[in-house]
């Protein structure tokens, strides 16, 4: 009996082992969802896709974001079949994530083998970066899941110039684009690699030709809605986003993993996989995919962030870390003796989830929690007037939806006009997502305004004013 399971276990080892790291994955990923609150850009996206707003909404307020729509779309309509909470919006992006594990392993075996597949799966599915946008309410894990897709049936689509490669190319890629600009520069990648393909490859010419030209075409007509749109975000002065420096591609790469470690043995297995490239002509087609995908999906936006204003942060690089992976993944396998394999690539878990363990990443507070801010609002004084200061005025309300508190939330703007009537309530509150961003706001140091209670503690910042009043009044539920 011993024996044959020994040899059922030995047999389907890839199976086994892809399961146990996909089981791992969407634990990692549905742990703890809701023990942060939202925080801004997912307030937004909350307020955006909310299943009372209707499709032109959300197309209009998502591309006012500096997106395209498809994220907000797709999660309005997740928000309508499962209903409009906190934890609904998160699990899109946790289950997101999750398939974007498996499609990782699809992508790996397209491109190498089962085997790297499996150390691909693994690597993904501890993998801190991954974890933690697979926890927000936002497009970055969409970003992941299109773009691995994308390739998956690009490679494909050198491979057999089939009609089906061809339509899933297309759609991923059109919704990897409508998703995010990012995805521009991850198809522009595969534009390199085409050509790439074109010059070594000499008896495709003629077919890979008739593909460019069909899927350039569907595509400048699929998304001629978006071109009015990226030219006028062009015409901007610019973003929030610092400039890169010349050291960016290091820093990044530090920031997909988040440990000291596991830079040093991943920087390790990169340089190894270009040295054997030129040993080994096996993979060498596969490799260099991945290296065009990672330095042209890297040089494009860093470029634009040099000659004009940046539009490079860590988070929109996650269009590049399916390649890093797989890298990764290709440079293990090549190890000699499998114990070493294995030890290698036990060493990359126990790292990754000891690094999430060392940072205490799910018991944490690293948001602006406005939740907790209401909560403790309701607390001190829940009768009396709120005006929420970002958003305009929309942030701290779309909170209290979500999370089904029953209070009554208004715009600072509402405010300023009630001290044009003279009408300003003797007590209210002013909130904030950030501590310190209120105090030099000219309507609240009017004569006869106190500041009476202030709460700073959730990395988000609420005042109670009282206005020509007594401070007792305003605190009496406090008091009581």
């Amino acid at each position: 009996m011993l024996k044959k399971s020994i040899l059922y276990i030995n047999s389907n080892i890839i199976i086994i082992t892809l399961g146990l790291a996909m089981i791992l994955a969407i634990l990692l990923r549905f742990k703890g969802l809701t023990f942060q609150s939202y925080w801004f850009d997912e307030l937004f996206s909350a307020r955006i896709s909310n299943p009372v707003n209707n499709f032109s909404f959300i197309y209009e307020y998502s591309t006012q974001d500096v997106h395209p729509p498809f994220y907000n779309l797709l999660l309005w309509n997740w928000y309508s079949i499962f209903g409009y909470s906190e934890y609904s919006g998160r699990a899109l992006s946790a289950v997101v994530g999750s398939i974007g594990v498996f499609t990782t392993y699809l992508l790996a075996k397209d491109l190498y083998n089962k085997e790297v597949g499996v150390y691909a799966t693994l690597i993904a599915s501890t993998n801190y970066f991954l974890i933690y946008y697979s926890q927000e309410v936002r497009s970055n894990e969409l970003l992941y899941l299109l773009s691995s897709l994308s390739y998956l049936y690009f490679v494909k689509l050198l491979n057999q110039h089939t009609a089906k490669n061809l339509f899933f190319y297309l759609l991923f890629s059109l919704l990897l684009m409508y998703t995010h600009y990012f995805g521009f520069f991850l198809v522009a990648s595969q534009v390199f690699v085409f050509f790439y393909c074109l010059v070594k490859e000499k008896e495709k010419r003629k077919s890979l030709l008739i593909l460019a030209t069909i899927s350039s075409v569907i595509m400048l007509l699929f998304l001629s809605p978006l071109f009015q749109t990226i030219f006028s975000h062009l015409q901007t002065d610019g973003y929030w986003m610092a400039r890169p420096s010349p050291f960016f591609f290091i820093d990044y790469m530090k920031a997909f993993v988040l440990s000291p470690f596991l830079h040093k043995i991943f920087l390790f297995l990169f340089l190894f996989v270009l040295g054997y490239t030129f040993v080994d002509k096996r993979y060498k087609r596969s490799t260099i995919i991945l290296l065009i995908w990672i330095i042209i999906g890297f040089l494009l936006p860093y470029i634009k962030s040099v000659i004009g204003f940046s539009i490079m942060i860590e988070r929109n690089m996650i269009i590049i870390l399916p390649a890093a992976i797989l890298l990764v993944s290709y440079g293990i396998s090549l190890l000699r003796f499998n114990l070493l394999k294995v030890g290698l690539i036990g060493i990359i878990i126990f790292f990754s989830l000891y690094h999430l363990y060392r940072m205490d990443y799910y018991n944490k507070v690293t948001k602006d929690q406005f939740r907790e801010t209401l909560q403790e609002i309701i607390k001190i004084n829940k009768n009396i007037p709120i005006y929420d200061f970002v958003y305009s005025g929309k942030s701290f309300k779309t909170q209290a939806n979500i999370s089904g508190i029953n209070i009554n939330i208004d715009s600072l703007k509402s405010l300023k006009l009630l001290e044009k009537k003279r009408e300003i309530p003797s007590c209210f509150w002013v909130a904030h997502g950030h501590i310190d961003a209120i105090s030099n706001v000219s309507l609240l140091n009017l004569k006869g305004m106190k500041k009476i209670y202030t709460i700073d503690k959730f990395q988000a910042q609420a005042f109670l004013y009282a206005y020509n009043t007594k401070s007792k009044y305003c605190l009496k539920d406090l008091n009581e």
